[in-house]
């Protein structure tokens, strides 16, 4: 089952290795006992993606309950809290997010000289104001894949910019950019961060997105 998007992350073989995957044909793939060994945990992870699958032990059979949604009974969430916490874990040691956010805001830092401001709790979420009339040109958060209509788990950074509304029709194709989050869907749209991010595109997106509030 595809349990995990890896398009925020990077990874090289060696890191991999050193936490038990074994190369496969097409990536790398690991096991991992749950429940005191009875279910066994297999990650496989194949370019932007990484996928899980549970089986009993005994009878080396797939645990069918782990993967319906619907299925929220009790033992099964057990399973699924031990394999969330055990990808946490692996996501920790063995992977590095992308840096695109942090490539936008250093941008934004030297070419119109603003810095993040955290409005809300935890560092997450930022917003960068414009120098002069001091209003939001971008804003940054990280929010469920889900919310954006895309079936992955987790989150994914992203980044609202203002833009004009005939510009923004042309750039919503809910793959890289989408009708904007929690802002103004005529005026602003939403651009997916990861490490498929267009960055030059990105960056001229906050030129214009800053020139729109600012009037210039």
């Amino acid at each position: 089952m595809k349990y995990l998007d890896l398009t925020q992350y990077t990874y090289t073989a060696e890191n991999l290795t050193a936490h038990g995957f074994q190369k496969q044909s097409l990536g790398y793939s690991c096991q991992y006992s749950l429940h005191q060994g009875e279910y066994l945990c297999e990650i496989q992870v194949v370019n932007d993606e990484l996928s899980v699958f549970v089986y009993e032990t005994a009878e080396h059979e797939e645990f069918l309950p782990f993967y319906i949604k619907q299925n929220q009974g009790a033992f099964v969430s057990e399973i699924r809290a031990e394999v969330d916490e055990l990808i946490a874990r692996l996501l920790k040691h063995c992977f590095t997010e992308s840096e695109v956010k942090q490539e936008l805001l250093s941008y934004a830092k030297e070419y119109f000289q603003t810095m993040p401001e955290y409005p809300w709790e935890g560092i997450s979420h930022c917003v960068l104001k414009s120098a002069v009339k001091k209003k939001w040109y971008a804003i940054f958060m990280r929010i469920p894949y889900q919310t954006l209509g895309i079936e992955h788990k987790g989150s994914i950074d992203i980044v609202n910019v203002k833009a004009n509304p005939s510009l923004i029709t042309q750039l919503i194709d809910k793959q890289r950019y989408f009708p904007a989050y929690h802002m103004n869907k005529k005026y602003w749209v939403t651009i997916l961060l990861d490490r498929n991010t267009d960055i030059e595109k990105a960056k001229e997106l906050l030129r214009g997105s800053y020139s729109l509030v600012e009037g210039k």
